[in-house]
């Protein structure tokens, strides 16, 4: 979420028309408190830069601390139009404010393009592979109006300008002799999202492509995982030695080593969020399937820009 807070923070701080406002919930105001401290200082970096003295607005970073009230108390007292909240219903979400009435006007944005429950929210800001087969703005399963962009992916993972290098390189071919000759297959995502269907879809192509390899990342718990799926496989008729992993690398460079791989097949079920946007940066094909919930239409969102193009 951190990336796409800033490609949208970005975006906001070119406006002229508006004064911006970003409030970090994180109790621990530390800088350098880990990776969540390097993010607010990148973000902070963005919001210092953006000010000059003869603006007509100001933009600022704030800290959220205290008991409820008392934070309750510090959003109200910033006079906002408009309260984004950008968690949605994930792991250290503030939804609570926003059920206190922090502001006239509140939308819930990116973090989970799923319905917060809360009769306070106003808005979700989301897409029409996000939210399925729904003709207007309102839905029996929302607490919120639907603001349903037309045509575009929900997230605002914009690399041209968060990482506007991987953009302009070429795409990189570094392989070993053997591996060059192979059909390089991927998945992007973590383990956790890879189910007995998906290694079914997985073995089915595996099979019907002379050479093909399939390739995973070192997400965590790869340890154990990576041996499951190679066992999977192997049960399915493909060969411990098509089944590869390779590591992680910074997220400055990730998505230009992502070029190396002629094409991604998503989970099936619980599809991949950003990790496909990545992909889709890096130039690669993306086979992706909508099913069931948002979090089996998210890689149908990420390619498809709001609705998928059906082979």
């Amino acid at each position: 979420v951190s990336t796409l807070s800033r490609g949208l923070v970005q975006y906001l701080l070119e406006s002229k028309d508006v004064a911006l406002n970003v409030v970090s919930m994180n109790q621990n105001d530390d800088p350098g408190g880990g990776l969540g401290g390097w993010w607010r200082g990148n973000i902070t970096g963005m919001i210092e830069d953006n000010v000059s003295p003869d603006s007509k607005q100001q933009d600022h970073l704030y800290y959220a601390k205290g008991s409820l009230s008392e934070r309750t108390l510090s959003l109200r007292g910033l006079e906002a139009n408009i309260c984004i909240d950008l968690n949605g219903r994930t792991m250290g979400n503030s939804l609570e404010l926003f059920n206190e009435q922090i502001c006239d006007l509140q939308v819930t944005y990116l973090g989970l393009p799923q319905t917060t429950g809360i009769t306070s929210m106003d808005y979700i800001i989301t897409d029409k592979s996000s939210v399925g087969e729904v003709e207007s703005g309102e839905d029996m399963w929302y607490s919120e109006m639907q603001a349903i962009l037309s045509n575009q992916c929900y997230m605002t993972n914009d690399h041209a300008s968060l990482m506007g290098h991987v953009k302009d390189r070429y795409p990189l071919r570094l392989r070993d002799d053997d591996l060059k000759r192979k059909v390089l297959i991927a998945n992007l995502g973590n383990w956790q999202k890879i189910t007995p269907e998906a290694l079914d879809a997985w073995s089915n192509v595996l099979r019907s492509i002379e050479g093909g390899v399939m390739l995973f990342y070192r997400h965590k718990g790869s340890e154990s995982a990576f041996k499951n799926v190679q066992l999977e496989m192997a049960a399915r008729g493909i060969h411990p030695e098509r089944v590869l992993i390779t590591d992680m690398h910074p997220w400055i460079m990730h998505t230009w080593y992502k070029t190396t791989v002629d094409i991604v097949l998503d989970t099936i079920g619980k599809a991949g969020h950003t990790v496909n946007l990545d992909g889709e940066w890096a130039g690669l094909p993306i086979v992706t399937m909508a099913r069931g919930g948002m979090e089996g239409r998210a890689g149908a969102s990420v390619t498809g820009g709001g609705g998928p193009r059906v082979l």
